[in-house]
């Protein structure tokens, strides 16, 4: 009697369509959330944001609250970044980790208001490792090797282009937008993918890949702001929709393939 093996036998059998879905199935688990809704009031946004930050509630969100830093033109002080901790998460690149938020530009320029997701003594590597996002001044444009001031990311202590160089634009240099711009990264352990989608809106303007050598961080602090709390004169800025998930198996999906295998195995004995 010719032997066909528990696999061939699902393959061969109607559940072949199920086990193709199933294959590429995965859920994003939320690590972290925050649509600023929950707040009336700045002290309550504070206590989850961390007090010394100069973000205030405000009611101009995307679409309701949202946190807010006020235009310093002229300069009166450091525009203090809010922080809040997270679990640790670390990245792979079978289950990357998902990182985005709204950002409300007004259009001016020289503007240093990011949003940072960093590595504060999470893993053994250490050394603050953090991937940044939003607008900066003074930022790199690698093909056309000048520098301009609009959208850009960073990355610190973890290999990939702009650990050496600073600031990096988006491909293309996106001009500034007055209105919602959302900021998304797709954070594997031997690659990044930052998207920027100007109007929040579904489409993606903007996109730059990095390869990293050393990605597989612990990463456990947000920070809304300004980057490394230098001052920003080009206006104001603010957030809203801050997300972080991570993609995993379905569980439920792993249990049907496994009934799967079991019932071909049952019918092969």
């Amino acid at each position: 009697m010719r032997f066909i093996s528990p696999v061939r036998r699902l393959l061969s059998s109607g559940f072949a369509l199920s086990l193709f879905w199933i294959s590429g199935s995965a859920t994003g688990a939320v690590i972290f959330s925050d649509d600023f809704e929950s707040y009336t009031t700045t002290g309550q946004m504070q206590a989850v944001w961390g007090s010394a930050g100069h973000g205030v509630l405000d009611a101009n969100g995307n679409p309701t609250n949202e946190m807010f830093f006020a235009d310093e033109s002229p300069i009166t002080n450091a525009v203090i970044s809010n922080t809040h901790s997270i679990t640790g998460a670390t990245p792979s690149n079978a289950n990357p980790i998902t990182w985005q938020f709204d950002f409300k530009d007004d259009g001016r320029g020289n503007k240093r208001i990011t949003g940072a997701l960093r590595d504060v003594g999470g893993s053994a590597a250490g050394n603050q490792a953090f991937l940044e996002m939003g607008r900066f001044n003074s930022i790199n444009d690698p093909e056309a090797g000048t520098t301009v001031s609009g959208y850009g990311i960073r990355t610190a202590f973890i290999s990939g282009p702009s650990a050496s160089s600073g600031w990096v634009d988006y491909v293309g240099n996106p001009a500034a937008f007055t209105g919602w711009v959302r900021f998304q990264a797709i954070i594997g352990a031997t690659s990044i993918t930052f998207n920027l989608d100007k109007g929040a809106d579904g489409t993606i303007e903007g996109t730059r890949t990095i390869t990293v050598s050393d990605g597989t961080r612990v990463y456990n602090l947000l920070r809304l702001g300004s980057p490394s709390d230098v001052s920003s004169a080009g206006g104001s800025g603010g957030f809203d929709n801050v997300l972080l998930s991570q993609n995993v198996p379905e569980p439920a999906c792993i249990g049907l393939v496994s009934v799967g295998l079991a019932a071909c195995y049952r019918r092969k004995r």
